[in-house]
């Protein structure tokens, strides 16, 4: 029987693993940094894509004039609030144009990283508001102001927190909604 010199012996040193799992741990810290920044887009687009088609489904539900609770509506609106980073879609019962509670159809909160950075109607920086569509034409209106014949009357700005980077949606006087 021969007996084996340790130096013949095969296999790794222990500073060829150490080095090892150091390289890996790197590679997968980088890998996990680019998802991480991929997912951040990923999530703006997605909550500006659902926003927008929110504010379309609505002047849509206008146009029809949709009933709310078995109650005619005088028309359909999303109150937009920069505090909450929140939507409301609802159901103007109170001929109005604004929004109150018992006429929540629903609310979306946008993720943690997405904020609405900027709500600007003709020109003025705004905290919160009311975009209305009137029922049965979706003439839009903006805390009861009616838009004027500027291409974009309402400008709402989604961004992330962690990329810094920004979405537009905007809606005309002809209540047509853009992203961009």
């Amino acid at each position: 029987m021969r007996l084996l010199k340790f130096s013949q012996a095969k296999g790794f040193t222990l500073i060829e693993i150490v080095v090892t799992l150091g390289i890996m741990a790197i590679i997968l810290t980088v890998g996990s940094f680019g998802s991480n920044i991929f997912n951040s887009k990923a999530n703006l687009n997605s909550a500006a894509e659902l926003m927008t088609s929110d504010l379309r489904t609505t002047a849509l539900m206008a146009v029809n004039a949709q009933q709310f609770q078995d109650q005619i509506t005088s028309g359909w609106g999303v109150y937009l609030d920069t505090a909450t980073n929140s939507y409301t879609v609802f159901a103007d019962l109170d001929n109005n144009s604004v929004y109150n509670n018992k006429e929540k159809f629903k609310t979306v909160k946008l993720p943690r990283n997405i904020i609405i950075n900027n709500l600007q109607f003709k020109g003025n920086n705004l905290n919160q508001g009311s975009l209305y569509f009137q029922a049965n034409n979706a003439t839009p209106f903006f805390e009861a102001v009616s838009f004027s014949s500027d291409p974009y009357n309402l400008n709402i700005q989604l961004s992330n927190k962690e990329t810094s980077d920004v979405v537009s949606i905007y809606v005309n006087s002809l209540g047509m909604v853009n992203l961009q």
